[in-house]
């Protein structure tokens, strides 16, 4: 009886010190000389290669004694993808981060103006994507633009709304362009923009078009309606549109002046050489330009020209126009 006494005082005792050194290891902070650091846990990567990784870039102390923690209490199943950890954090802390899968969220800034391809370097520069070409291929295809909703569209091209998203590294593609879609939907087609295509006789993609040309046309939101207005009296009229952003669009040429040949340049995009509209958006227009396609200034005004300010100088007539165009050249 008094062996079993020891004995079970020992159990008693080893417990309570173990217990006591279990605890001690969960809550002691890790320090980490970089401030963070980033950490990966591949899909199906069994827990003993995660915790020997942890261990090898100083993120815990013993792997063995955490693999004993997550096991007994059952936090052994960790979701994959990317974490961040700061100096400071302590084991059990490291633990309940990738249990409940707080992995870093990266920030993706799409911009009004901003094209697929504008998109997808963002998406690649932000850590989100490793490559953009499967976005690419998604986005360029008809594929997915039964998601819109609408008549029209051939490909993704100004359907990606605007604005500042959140993805996980690795973020599938499609998920990506659902939100993005989703997001456009929620912000776009409301019942006064539908009630504003049939008042100015437009089809929604057709507006969504002109939209994205009147937003590569001007900065200026006070601008908007006016050059829109242009459009359309020239639309009304059968003028070739002559945008020169649907040049650049068709030619790829973003950042030097057009060329003669340019302005020539045979594409269903290039309003230059093609009456009316492009087949589709040449950017994914802001709010702003879309309503002033829907609202256009009631003017009758068939000519603009930019100055080095990027303001625009409105004419009536092709003479005044170019009287304006040696004004602002000189």
């Amino acid at each position: 009886m008094r062996i079993a006494r020891i004995v079970s005082l020992l159990f008693v005792l080893g417990a309570f010190v173990f217990g006591f050194y279990l605890n001690s290891f969960l809550n002691t902070p890790v320090r980490i000389k970089e401030g963070y650091k980033t950490f990966e846990i591949r899909k199906g990567e069994p827990l003993g290669s995660i915790l020997k990784r942890l261990k090898d870039e100083g993120l815990i102390k013993n792997s063995l004694l955490l693999r004993f923690y997550m096991e007994l209490f059952g936090l052994s199943n960790v979701k994959a993808g990317e974490y961040r950890f700061f100096s400071g954090i302590t084991p059990k802390e490291l633990v309940e981060k990738i249990v409940s899968g707080k992995v870093v969220l990266h920030r993706v800034t799409v911009k009004e103006g901003y094209t697929i391809m504008d998109i997808a370097r963002e998406l690649v520069k932000s850590g989100v994507l490793t490559s953009k070409e499967r976005f690419l291929k998604l986005c360029y295809s008809d594929t997915l633009t039964y998601l819109i909703g609408i008549e029209g569209p051939k490909n993704l091209e100004g359907y990606l709304f605007p604005d500042t998203y959140y993805f996980e590294k690795g973020t599938d593609e499609e998920v990506i362009i659902r939100v993005m879609i989703n997001r456009f939907k929620q912000m776009v087609f409301t019942d006064e923009f539908f009630k504003g295509c049939k008042r100015i006789g437009l089809t929604p993609h057709e507006v969504i078009t002109l939209a994205s040309m009147v937003e590569k046309e001007t900065y200026w939101d006070d601008e908007k309606p006016i050059i829109a207005a242009v459009y359309l009296n020239r639309l009304r009229l059968g003028m070739r549109l002559q945008c020169d952003p649907t040049v650049r669009y068709a030619t790829g040429n973003w950042d030097k002046s057009i060329t003669v040949d340019e302005l020539r340049f045979k594409s269903p995009y290039n309003t230059y050489v093609v009456k009316g509209l492009p087949p589709g958006p040449i950017c994914s227009p802001g709010l702003s330009s879309i309503k002033a396609v829907l609202n256009p200034a009631p003017v009758d005004y068939l000519y603009f020209v930019a100055g080095r300010d990027g303001r625009h100088l409105f004419s009536r007539t092709f003479r005044e126009h170019l009287k304006k165009v040696r004004i602002y050249r000189r």
